[in-house]
């Protein structure tokens, strides 16, 4: 795909541009297909590096790219910002185990790349460990990578079932401080950090979200009788996604958990090691699903990008994990706190993306979709704020498409 103003680099910023093209196909290579996306912009202008996993395409159940499979993570890379790409290769090899969940980050202080991922089957009986987290890193901007490092010890408590490692992005603060987003269990599921002070040489988890036990009626689709959804503290959110903000502060943005229906948010204070009560905001509508969260720190422009689905039964928007479709890029431009500006990016089945941004301003959207499953390809769309900013825009927390299939 190539910019229709060839000249410059800075074309994405002057008009609407969306241009999507397929990275990964189902049925490619050896694999079933290919989930999970982690995208990364590296510290040499126009480098791009994205990841996946490869999976079956059947386990012995019937269940089309199986999470308990033997997968393996493989990755491309692109020099001219997304517009053409290097062939397919493995990067973590599967070992005959489940391997995946992969989370990049870059270190912009060293140039460092560190790949954050997991192996083994879980859940486990707690105390057990057949789910482990380890770290691979670049020092070329992806060409070559060191053999994985196991941080179990550091990402997983010794009374937690399991632990997920991202998927995604992490991010490096202003401080240097590197944040990797994960997931643990010990009872109920939550989210929580991976941190490193010291680029990466060694690690530490950041305290548990947590929000409040019973949700407010008016943000709880899923009913017992008359009452809404009792939660436990702790169960409240999933896969994450983190940012730092103008202001130092952390935004959080996760999958809800139970499928409320709506995305989960808090903020930090402190570099991500104690954060806020978690809430849900009504302007962000999704399907149970992982999504994508980047700022443009120019603008001051906050973008996140899920599934969004809306019943014809009236019933608010969400749903469960089989009606993930609409993939939709949201806007906010006072750090989270409302999401005015939507628009749809994807019609039809979608599921997990992740985002980026280009030296240049232009946004990278790399996620999984296609025309009849939503895990037939995995594709990445370049869009601009002039693109997302042009009508057809929807009304926040109000996907345009009403089909159901």
């Amino acid at each position: 795909m190539v910019c229709r103003e060839r000249r410059s680099h800075r074309c994405g910023e002057r008009r609407p541009t969306l241009h999507p093209q397929v990275l990964f196909r189902a049925g490619e290579g050896n694999y079933g297909g290919y989930r999970i996306p982690s995208l990364l912009v590296t510290k040499t202008p126009q480098t791009v590096l994205v990841f996946a996993e490869a999976r079956p395409a059947l386990d012995g159940f019937g269940v089309p790219f199986p999470d308990r499979a033997v997968t393996e993570i493989v990755m491309r890379r692109s020099v001219d910002g997304g517009r053409t790409w290097s062939k397919r290769r493995v990067v973590v090899p599967s070992k005959k185990v489940t391997t995946g969940n992969p989370c990049a980050v870059l270190d912009r202080q060293t140039g460092t790349v560190f790949l954050l991922f997991c192996r083994g089957i879980a859940p486990a009986k707690a105390g057990e460990t057949n789910k482990t987290a380890h770290i691979i890193k670049s020092t070329d901007d992806g060409l070559t990578w060191s053999a994985p490092v196991d941080i179990t010890g550091a990402a997983k408590g010794k009374d937690w079932k399991h632990i997920f490692t991202g998927p995604g992005h992490g991010i490096q603060l202003r401080s240097g401080r590197l944040l990797m987003p994960c997931v643990g269990q010990y009872g109920v599921q939550f989210s929580y950090m991976l941190y490193s002070d010291d680029h990466g040489k060694s690690w530490q988890r950041t305290a548990a979200l947590s929000g409040e036990a019973m949700l407010d009626n008016k943000l709880t689709w899923l009913k017992l009788g008359k009452k809404p959804l009792r939660y436990s503290p702790g169960n409240v959110s999933d896969e994450c996604d983190v940012l730092e903000l103008a202001d130092g502060r952390v935004y959080f943005n996760a999958r809800s958990r139970l499928e409320v229906g709506y995305r989960a948010y808090a903020y930090s204070r402190d570099g991500g090691l104690k954060w806020s009560r978690v809430k849900f905001h009504p302007q962000l509508p999704e399907s149970v699903v992982d999504g994508g969260l980047t700022r443009l720190p120019r603008e001051n422009v906050l973008l996140m990008s899920r599934p969004t689905y809306q019943y014809k039964n009236g019933m608010p928007y969400g749903g469960v994990w089989s009606h993930r479709r609409n993939l939709t890029i949201s806007a906010s431009f006072d750090d989270g706190r409302t999401w005015p500006l939507a628009r749809l990016i994807h019609k039809g089945p979608a599921a997990y993306s992740d985002l980026a941004v280009l030296p240049n301003g232009e946004v990278l959207c790399f996620y999984e979709g296609g025309k009849k499953f939503r895990y037939e390809s995995m594709l990445l769309a370049r869009f601009n704020l002039a693109w997302l900013k042009k009508p057809p825009a929807l009304k926040a927390g109000s996907p345009k498409s009403r089909d159901r299939k």
